[in-house]
C-alpha cells in the first residue's frame, strides 16, 4: 500500500498534495477527484490509488491500473488566473519526466501529446478535464507505470508498454516519486501564473524531439502524414504536407499513429 507518511517526508509543496486521499480501489482517480472537487475539496488535493478499474486515457481508452503503478489525480481550482487545459498537460507531463529523471535516473521522453515514453514503448500518460459549471476546475490525472508485472493485462502492463522496474531491475519508491512531481508540478505551476510559461513550453518541445520528423496521425477518423515543424503554445502539432502545405492538428483532435519515438502509441 502507499506509504502517506513517507510521501509527506518528501513533500516540499505549500498546496499541492497536502491534503492526500489514498484509496485501495477505485473506478477512476480522476472520477474521484472530481467528486471531491464538488464536496469542496481544496486547491491541490491529491487523490492515490493501488488500482484503478476503469482507469482511461485520451478519448475514453481504457488504462491499465494493476497494483504496483502510480495511479493518481491532482485537483487544480483557478487562483490568479486560469490555466487551460494544454498548459497543464504541459506542466504534468515536465513534472512527472523531471522526477522520474531525479529518483530513478532514467530520462523519459515525451510522446505528442500526454505520454511518457521510453524507448518508443509508453511508460505513462497525463489526462487533464477540465469543469466549467457552477465551480469551474481542473482534474489532471496521471498513470506511470513503476513496479508493474508484465505481462498482458488486466494482469500486467500493456504489450506496448514498459515500467521503471523493466528497465532499471528494481523496484523504485512510489511515495517518493509522486513527491518528486509534486514538488515539480507546483513550482512550474507558480511561474505559469506569473507569466513564465513560455520555459516550460520550450523544454516540452525539446524533450518531444519530433521536429523534422516525419510522423503519421490519426485525425477525425482519417491518416494524415507530414514532417512536424513545430508545436503550438496550445499544444497543437504544426506539420508540412508531402506537398508543401503547412497544417496544425490541435492537441485534442489528433493521436500519433507512428513516429520514430512512439511507434506503438
Amino acid at each position: 500500500m502507499f506509504d502517506a507518511g513517507k510521501f509527506f517526508e518528501g513533500l516540499k509543496t505549500k498546496g499541492l498534495g497536502r491534503r492526500l486521499e489514498t484509496r485501495a480501489s477505485v473506478g477512476s482517480t480522476n472520477d474521484e477527484a472530481k467528486a471531491l472537487a464538488a464536496a469542496g475539496a481544496p486547491h491541490g488535493t491529491l487523490v492515490v490509488a493501488e488500482t484503478q478499474t476503469s482507469g482511461r486515457g485520451r478519448f475514453g481508452r481504457s488504462w491499465w491500473s494493476p497494483p504496483g503503478g502510480l495511479w493518481f489525480s491532482l485537483l487544480i481550482l483557478p487562483r490568479e488566473r486560469e490555466l487551460r487545459a494544454a498548459e497543464l498537460t504541459v506542466i504534468a507531463g515536465l513534472s512527472a519526466a523531471r522526477a522520474i529523471e531525479t529518483v530513478v535516473g532514467v530520462r523519459p521522453l515525451l510522446g505528442w501529446p500526454n505520454d511518457l515514453v521510453f524507448e518508443g514503448r509508453k511508460l505513462g500518460g497525463i489526462l487533464v478535464e477540465a469543469s466549467h459549471g457552477m465551480k469551474t476546475f481542473a482534474v489532471v490525472g496521471a498513470g506511470i507505470n513503476v513496479n508493474n508485472d508484465a505481462g498482458a493485462p488486466p494482469g500486467g502492463i500493456a504489450p506496448n508498454s514498459i515500467s521503471l522496474r523493466l528497465i532499471t531491475g528494481s523496484e523504485q519508491p512510489l511515495e517518493r516519486l509522486l513527491a518528486a512531481v509534486m514538488n515539480g508540478f507546483e513550482a512550474l505551476l507558480d511561474a505559469a501564473g506569473a507569466g513564465g510559461f513560455d520555459s516550460a513550453w520550450e523544454e516540452w518541445k525539446r524533450r518531444l524531439g519530433m521536429v523534422g520528423e516525419v510522423v503519421a496521425l490519426t485525425v477525425d477518423g482519417k491518416t494524415r502524414s507530414g514532417t512536424v515543424k513545430d508545436f503550438t503554445r496550445d499544444g497543437g502539432m504544426v506539420l508540412t504536407s508531402p506537398d508543401g502545405e503547412d497544417f496544425e492538428v490541435a492537441l485534442d483532435r489528433g493521436t500519433l499513429a507512428s513516429s520514430k519515438y512512439a511507434k506503438h502509441l
